[in-house]
């Protein structure tokens, strides 16, 4: 690795804030938020020095309507829609939209979203420019493009890719999705768009059950 990547900040892009505070929004799900943390941790092993990376902004909605109709975007400002997402069931709020035992209300997690999202649009530009390049957080493969699930509120993915084709940057693209369960969220955003390949490698009796053409 130190041989072929001299500065890795060309090949890396993270935020300390993509580690969630999931307790602030009252959840205690096992999510892996340090994955980033622990890549960065054995990349500076392995080249001997602290791994440096770049920092990314957050979506604006304009970006993110690239891809989630406008209905789903304003239903993102209630509680409600993210304790669906997240699927919690019979939940409780208070007049704040604040889970028991928050101290900020359910929908503030939508900041979240944006900046790691922001991540992934970075590293494909980074990627166009420098070969490669990897974002440490997000991965939302689940969104569609009206309502979110699997604890997946914006594809991020699709997103990247569809600002990336706006913005001229590239004219096709292919997706290749190793995650155990399907990329089902991105093969429908980009089910009727020919210049976009989705090919997903998953468990055929994982979660989802319904599966998408991809």
């Amino acid at each position: 690795m130190s041989s072929n990547i001299a500065n890795t900040s060309d090949h890396l892009v993270f935020d300390p804030a993509y580690k969630t505070d999931l307790a602030a929004f009252g959840l205690n799900n096992p999510f892996a938020l340090d994955r980033g943390e622990m890549v960065l941790a054995k990349i500076s092993e392995e080249i001997g020095k602290p791994a440096t990376f770049i920092r990314p902004v957050p979506l604006t909605l304009e970006q993110v309507g690239l891809v989630h109709t406008p209905d789903y975007l304003e239903s993102l400002k209630h509680s409600s829609t993210w304790a669906e997402i997240f699927e919690i069931k019979d939940p409780v709020f208070d007049s704040s939209g604040r889970l028991p035992g928050a101290t900020k209300p359910f929908y503030e997690i939508f900041d979240d979203f944006l900046l790691k999202a922001g991540g992934t649009l970075l590293a494909a530009q980074m990627a166009l420019k420098n070969g490669m390049c990897a974002n440490l957080g997000a991965g939302y493969h689940h969104a569609f493009p009206d309502r979110g699930r699997g604890y997946c509120a914006i594809n991020d993915v699709a997103i990247a890719v569809a600002s990336l084709l706006k913005d001229g940057l590239i004219e096709r693209a292919m997706v290749v999705d190793v995650d155990f369960h399907q990329g089902d969220g991105t093969a429908l955003c980009f089910a009727s768009d020919p210049r976009v390949f989705t090919f997903s490698i998953h468990s055929q009796e994982g979660w989802p059950e319904s599966k998408q053409q991809s």
